[in-house]
């Protein structure tokens, strides 16, 4: 039996169909992921909005916007999944087409947000920064930004906006317990008695600032890999979408070929007769 380059195409075709089913469930599963973790956000960024007041609607949007995409995601992965699957129909093909589109402005949209990220991370940074010192100045006489920044301090390990000092030079007070790991603590003892001489090992001695500082660093590294990654990986999924879905123009071309071959064979009989 010879092998036709149409078949060597379909063949082909079958098994990238096989792969982006595979990476269109993988990328729903990406998609559920981002929608957990911007959940997870909205539901823990109450401490962190309190204590950036005069900002909040700056940082509530993230985790939103993380909802919204993850919910879009999702939705896409499910088209390339139908898609994939019943790309010989018309309908099929046309919701391939429609999916490689959007998912080529997906990825403009990802690589643009990512620089736009990168850009502009320090500018939140500072955002922060200043938001913190407003509300930090009221540790004293407002008793919610309180128990807000202790347990902020606690979750985080830090202590006052940039250091432990800050309590005692700007609010005249002693270092609150939650500055200190407080299993750490031998009683009669409490956290002020181990800033003078200072104790690292049991006193938290950075600033919410710069730890803060570090945790947003570290976070969008991780999200610029993944970034990274997902966006070669969607390119490769819209080219190979887009191969799946010129599958019935090629198979009717080589019918339409095979045909004509036809066709001249039986008039070069007639004519040699």
């Amino acid at each position: 039996m010879a092998i036709t380059f149409s078949g060597v195409l379909t063949c082909i075709r079958r098994f990238l169909r096989i792969i982006m089913v595979v990476l269109n469930v993988i990328g729903g599963l990406c998609g559920l992921a981002i929608l957990v973790a911007g959940a997870w956000a909205l539901v823990g960024e109450g401490t962190l909005v309190v204590i950036s007041p005069a900002d909040s609607e700056k940082f509530t949007g993230v985790p939103v916007l993380m909802v919204v995409l993850g919910v879009f995601i999702m939705i896409l992965s499910g088209l390339g999944v139908v898609g994939s699957i019943f790309n010989k129909t018309k309908w099929g093909r046309v919701v391939l087409i429609v999916y490689a589109i959007t998912l080529a402005i997906l990825v403009l949209m990802e690589i643009i947000g990512g620089v736009v990220a990168a850009v502009r991370k320090d500018d939140v940074a500072a955002l922060f920064e200043t938001s913190a010192e407003a509300t930090f100045k009221e540790y004293a006489t407002k008793l919610s930004n309180k128990d807000v920044w202790d347990n902020f301090q606690r979750s985080v390990e830090c202590c006052g906006v940039h250091n432990y000092t800050e309590f005692r030079t700007l609010l005249n007070i002693s270092v609150p317990e939650s500055c200190c790991n407080t299993e750490l603590i031998v009683a009669p003892k409490t956290c002020a008695n181990y800033s003078s001489p200072l104790n690292p090992g049991v006193l938290w001695n950075v600033g919410c600032v710069d730890a803060t500082k570090n945790t947003l660093a570290n976070y969008l590294a991780g999200v610029a890999a993944i970034a990274i990654i997902f966006a070669l990986i969607q390119i490769v999924i819209v080219v190979v979408s887009i191969f799946v879905a010129a599958e019935k123009n090629t198979v009717k071309y080589d019918t339409m070929s095979s045909g004509a071959d036809k066709h001249n064979l039986q008039d070069d009989a007639a004519e040699s007769s």
